[in-house]
């Protein structure tokens, strides 16, 4: 390295991205903001569900149904705090993949030493 600290692409993705993109986003789509409190709070609670339903599943008849029971809820439960997570990560990755279409389309927002006239040129600099 040249003395100077690399930074990883997520942190980087973080700093660049405009909660304002994500939330014209989904305005144009129709949707709200996903809560991630309520993402994690469906995994954690979907885990415990599933943890419950295990320890049910080994005593008598009427305790292995409700634990079966609790078991596929919970799965469940945490199968869609994840999902929700993704959709979140989907959502800002896709507001930042915009914003950055958007930035580079903007005339002279090319690479240092380029001008609109060498856009097109395969010899560009920065290609």
């Amino acid at each position: 390295m040249s003395g100077r600290e690399e930074r990883r692409a997520p942190d980087v993705l973080l700093e660049l991205a405009d909660p304002a993109w994500q939330d014209g986003l989904l305005a144009v789509m129709g949707l709200s903001r996903l809560s991630r409190a309520w993402a994690k709070a469906e995994v954690a609670i979907g885990l415990a569900c599933v943890a419950a339903g295990l320890r049910l599943l080994g005593g008598a008849t009427g305790e292995v149904w409700a634990g079966g029971a609790l078991f596929v809820l919970g799965g469940y439960l945490a199968a869609a705090g994840h999902r929700s997570h993704l959709y979140q990560s989907l959502n800002r990755h896709t507001a930042y993949v915009l914003q950055a279409l958007e930035a580079a389309t903007r005339p002279g927002a090319g690479p240092k030493g380029s001008t609109d006239a060498d856009a097109g040129r395969p010899d560009a600099p920065g290609r």
